[in-house]
């Protein structure tokens, strides 16, 4: 059998999973004797995020298009390659397939696991716009993902003008509540102009129109506030462990439980008010924590803590399941973390729009130590 045809059958035998392993382990050696160039190309091909790369543009090629990588392997091996199109454009999928058969055959089971994280995190995609919006009939409106964010005031509206309810409709449901599902992001500007920015799995429940002398909305997770002034009416944000009001500022809010709680304030100031507590006033760049009713501060970054606004994940020496809790909703994915691992702090910073892969990647560089596994959406990390 012509080399090339062998190397052609070992990698049909990997793809449909056939095949006698020892005995192709063999002829594969007396390949790499023949042919040392392909030792260069395993060399290559042992970083696991290559191999998953290659491995998935070989599966994205039509039946046609894998037939021409197997072919032109030959010509990979053995001369310079033609100038046709279709086989110059593809000869490194083909050398790449031919590390990749020795490779697979020749690693061990953890590593192709690895691989096949890689491969499988590809498919974990990042958030997007969007959300819910429900209104005080029961009704909801599913919002575009196309769209930045919406605005109330005579009427409701897109950020880029399109209508979504009339004067009438919005008057007639004067409680609004924006519903944003993991894995989404949304904005909404209200009727005082007030910008709020929601991160994944939040909701904000706010009035149609403000009226009499404050300005209260809700919050459930993580919103960024830009607070229109208005030393008349002040805002006030309840959350379900705490009240901050308001004149005029920006600040971030953090509240996924009931246990721990935060406030970062950026600019202006505000004041926290929790039961059996005084007051508790912020200056800018400080950070207060709402730990069981208990409330401390400290000076902070704010840049870390509103990072997820501005389209990144920033982690500072946090613990694994501290670092990753953003993530999991952003990705809308369930993340189980060892026990033994969580002592374990990651540092990293990374743009929330790269692929799961991505945040893979740099976990592992943060730490060599720690091991990941995906099945499906749910992720497993141990060491």
């Amino acid at each position: 059998m012509h080399h090339i045809d062998k190397i052609t059958l070992l990698l049909k035998r990997h793809f449909v999973g056939s095949g006698n392993i020892e005995a192709d382990k063999k002829e594969i050696m007396e390949l790499l004797e023949r042919h040392p160039e392909l030792n260069q190309l395993l060399d290559e091909f042992k970083n696991p995020e290559l191999a998953g790369k290659i491995f998935r543009e070989y599966n994205d090629l039509d039946i046609s298009n894998q037939n021409l990588v197997l072919e032109s392997i030959l010509e990979r091996i053995n001369k310079k390659p033609s100038k046709r199109t279709s086989i110059y454009k593809i000869s490194l999928y083909a050398a790449a397939c031919a590390a990749l058969i020795i490779g697979f055959y020749f690693f061990n089971r953890t590593t192709t696991k690895e691989i096949n994280s890689e491969i499988i995190a590809e498919n974990i995609v990042a958030g997007e716009k969007g959300a819910i919006l429900r209104l005080a009939d029961g009704t909801s409106i599913e919002l575009s993902s196309d769209k930045e964010g919406i605005v109330s005031g005579e009427d409701l509206r897109y950020e880029d003008g399109s209508k979504l309810l009339d004067g009438n409709a919005l008057e007639a449901n004067k409680l609004l509540s924006l519903v944003i599902p993991n894995g989404k992001e949304f904005q909404v500007t209200l009727s005082d102009g007030t910008k709020v920015f929601l991160n994944a799995g939040s909701e904000l429940t706010y009035p149609a129109r403000f009226t009499g002398t404050s300005r209260d909305v809700v919050v459930k997770g993580e919103a960024y506030f830009d607070i229109a002034k208005n030393t008349k009416m002040p805002f006030r944000v309840k959350t379900q462990t705490q009240t901050i009001e308001v004149l005029g500022t920006q600040f971030n809010v953090n509240e996924y439980s009931k246990s721990s709680s935060s406030v970062t304030l950026v600019e202006g100031k505000v004041a926290i008010s929790v039961p059996n507590q005084n007051d508790v006033i912020l200056s800018p760049n400080q950070h207060a924590t709402n730990t069981n009713g208990k409330i401390a501060v400290k000076n902070v970054d704010v840049s870390e803590y509103i990072a997820w606004k501005n389209g990144e994940f920033v982690c500072n020496y946090e613990s694994v399941s501290d670092a990753l809790e953003n993530i999991k909703r952003w990705y809308d994915i369930e993340i189980e973390i060892a026990p033994a691992v969580d002592s374990i702090q990651l540092w990293s910073s990374i743009k929330r729009k790269e692929d799961f892969a991505e945040i893979l990647e740099l976990i592992k560089l943060t730490n060599q130590n720690l091991k990941i596994d995906i099945k499906g959406r749910k992720v497993t990390v141990t060491r």
